[in-house]
């Protein structure tokens, strides 16, 4: 499975009905001492979910994954750019 919601949903097929232009920030992978993922999608998982989605634009960044925080401006040029489109 792509992406499980607590491990018993797949939600795959749910991607590729997106119906409005969709950009996706991603923070790259950051696993916790013990190895757990601290992020909502793994870099593979975020590359996939970008592909399933039509029209969608995966941007990588660096950081902190509370992107509208630390990083506005990001976060205001993901919002412009899906604007324009």
């Amino acid at each position: 499975m792509l992406a499980e919601f607590n491990d018993t949903a797949d939600i795959t097929d749910i991607f590729p009905l997106a119906q409005l232009p969709t950009v996706f920030l991603h923070i790259g992978e950051q696993y916790s001492d013990g190895g757990i993922l601290m992020a909502a999608s793994s870099n593979a998982q975020a590359k996939k979910v970008s592909e399933l989605i039509n029209d969608c634009e995966l941007i990588e960044l660096t950081g902190n994954h509370d992107i509208h925080r630390f990083q506005p401006e990001a976060f205001i040029s993901a919002l412009e750019r899906i604007q324009k489109r």
